[in-house]
């Protein structure tokens, strides 16, 4: 009967292990944890000055923006670059998000400005 008992208790033990890991792990919530959301609003940011580098880059090499102008721009999104790494050392925060959201839009506004005046652009 000894016998019986070691091996019974460490395969019900097994067992009992076995069913109870995956019934934690379906028991946790699958919505975003509080830093993704963070994480996916700074990718947004970056993405948004990617495209508007890009934009940039497009009207520069197709003359509808003058050189200075768009070397101006581009200073301005490096800035923004800098401060979007010194923004994910320590989290991004809603004001700091707020502040690169506007600063982006300044230089999206101003490029949209510059592309409607531009001679080549008639």
């Amino acid at each position: 009967m000894s016998k019986m008992k070691t091996i019974l208790i460490p395969a019900l033990a097994a067992a009992v292990f076995a069913t109870a890991v995956p019934a934690s792990a379906s028991a946790q919530s699958y919505h975003r944890a509080p830093h993704a959301a963070q994480s996916v609003a700074l990718n947004g940011i970056v993405d948004r000055k990617i495209a508007l580098e890009h934009r940039i880059d497009r009207a520069m090499a197709r003359r509808h923006l003058n050189v200075r102008d768009g070397r101006d721009m581009k200073r301005e999104l490096a800035s923004i670059e800098r401060q979007i790494r010194l923004d994910m050392r320590g989290g991004l925060q809603r004001n700091e998000r707020a502040q690169l959201e506007r600063r982006l839009s300044q230089v999206e506004r101003r490029l949209d400005r510059e592309l409607r005046t531009s001679p080549r652009r008639r």
